[in-house]
């Protein structure tokens, strides 16, 4: 999920450069790939989706924790950054 979201963000940045007319616009920095990971990963990628993975790969059951409660609980921690 987050490559997907990386590459969006990626090719907006191409997209942005070419209409500014910059020569080489599909070259990136490393800062900007980790800007582009960055918030691919913390805006984009929502916590059901975290935990649906888990599900989905059986890491954790469905009858370990109401989603719901682990949503809440991931959030408290984003709160405390």
């Amino acid at each position: 999920v987050v490559k997907i979201y990386y590459r969006r963000h990626f090719y907006s940045s191409i997209l942005e450069s070419y209409e500014k007319g910059e020569i080489n616009p599909e070259k990136i920095n490393i800062l900007d790939a980790i800007h582009f990971i960055n918030v691919g990963w913390n805006i984009d990628v929502k916590p059901t989706t975290i935990a649906n993975c888990f599900q989905h790969c059986k890491i954790r059951s469905e009858e370990d924790m109401p989603l719901e409660q682990e949503i809440g609980d991931i959030e408290g921690i984003h709160k405390l950054k």
